[in-house]
């Protein structure tokens, strides 16, 4: 797809230059990439300024979603589920459950 708009775009500015002459295609060639700069520029800004109000904004708690951990003695990986899990939890019996990517065949 990409070579294809390539091929596309060099057939054009192909039949720019024979159309209108070499000259005349240099001062459309200049004022697209202008225009190209600019709004270049323009997306630049933006992305930018949205990414700085992001940072700032303090994110949305989900409703009845929360999170506590009291007491705790991380001894491998951690696993963040989903649902509700109040109340505690069973022991830990040394394994781990199978994952997914787990061969449990």
């Amino acid at each position: 797809m990409v070579a294809a708009v390539g091929v596309a775009v060099a057939a054009g500015a192909v039949v720019l230059v024979i159309q209108v002459g070499l000259e005349r295609s240099d001062q459309v060639a200049s004022v697209v990439g202008a225009a190209a700069g600019v709004v270049g520029l323009l997306v630049t800004v933006v992305g930018a300024v949205r990414a700085n109000a992001a940072r700032h904004d303090p994110p949305l708690p989900a409703p009845g979603v929360r999170q506590t951990v009291r007491g705790s003695r991380v001894g491998g990986s951690v696993i963040q589920v989903g649902g509700d899990w109040s109340g505690s939890l069973p022991p830990s019996s040394g394994t781990r459950p199978a994952g997914p990517g787990d061969d449990t065949r």
